[in-house]
């Protein structure tokens, strides 16, 4: 997988929406928009909580102030998930993340 770490737009599911082997959550993301195309959510494979100091700004800043946990790390959620651009049959594998927005991390190469 490639680093690319861009803002997106995120809709988020309702239970069973995405099949997910870690259940239904209403926070599991259902489609995003990525660099103006529009791609649906077809299954969830991964989902786990990173985390990164608290100097470094989740929206892109090099720096930001601290806020919440002070002097500790803050956590980014991220959902690993299988995709595809709307009415496409073929997917692909991302990395959504989500701390203060929503950004794709990675994705297949």
């Amino acid at each position: 997988m490639r680093h690319v770490d861009e803002p997106i737009t995120v809709s988020l599911g309702g239970p069973g929406a995405v099949r997910s082997p870690f259940g239904t959550d209403p926070e599991t993301p259902s489609s995003f928009i990525w660099q103006g195309r529009s791609y649906v959510v077809r299954e969830v494979t991964d989902h786990w909580h990173g985390r990164f100091p608290w100097w470094r700004d989740p929206s892109g800043d090099k720096f930001a102030e601290p806020t919440g946990s002070q002097g500790g790390d803050l956590c980014e959620q991220v959902w690993r998930v299988r995709a595809a651009p709307s009415g496409a049959a073929q997917t692909m594998t991302v990395d959504l993340g989500h701390s203060c927005s929503w950004r794709l991390l990675r994705a297949e190469s």
